[in-house]
C-alpha cells in the first residue's frame, strides 16, 4: 500500500472513505462532528471500488477506513482516531486521564467487533450467537 502520509491539499474539508454503513468509521465520524467538522463521506458501494482505492496506492495497509485530513491519508482507526482526537482538543494532557479514555475508547471498539461483519453476511442469528459466546464480550 502506498504511505499515510501522502500529500492532500491543506485547505480541503476532511474525506472519510469506507463502505456504506458505520463500522470501523464511525468513531471517526462522531469525532470530527462533536468538533464542528464539516467533512465529506465517500461510500464504498462496490468490491472494485475497494480493490481501485487500492491500486490507487492511497492506502497504508490496504485498508479502510480512510479518512483524508492535514496532507495525510490515515488509517487504521484508533490511531485516527487519536490523532483527531487529539487534533480538536477531546484528548487529555494527563496521563491517567488519556489512559482512562483510551480503555473507554477501545472497550467500545471490542463491543462492535461482532457487529462488523454484519453487513456483509447480514445474519442476525450468526452476530447474536457470537456476542454470547463467551469469548469475552458478555462474560
Amino acid at each position: 500500500g502506498g504511505s499515510s502520509l501522502s500529500p492532500t491539499t491543506m485547505s480541503e474539508v476532511p474525506k472519510i472513505t469506507y463502505w456504506a454503513g458505520r463500522g470501523r468509521a464511525e468513531p471517526l465520524r462522531c469525532i470530527l462532528a462533536a468538533a464542528g467538522v464539516k467533512f465529506e463521506n465517500v461510500f464504498l458501494q462496490s468490491k472494485e471500488q475497494m480493490q481501485d482505492l487500492v491500486a490507487s496506492g492511497n492506502l497504508a495497509f490496504d485498508q479502510v477506513p480512510l479518512v483524508e485530513i492535514d496532507g495525510m491519508k490515515l488509517v487504521q482507526s484508533g490511531p485516527t482516531a487519536l490523532y483527531l482526537a487529539q487534533k480538536y482538543g477531546f484528548w487529555p494532557e494527563d496521563p491517567k486521564e488519556q489512559y482512562t479514555t483510551g480503555a473507554v475508547f477501545a472497550s467500545a471498539a471490542d463491543s462492535r467487533a461482532c457487529l462488523g461483519p454484519f453487513p456483509f453476511h447480514g445474519d442476525k442469528d450468526k452476530v447474536s450467537a457470537e456476542a454470547e459466546a463467551g469469548n469475552g464480550l458478555w462474560r
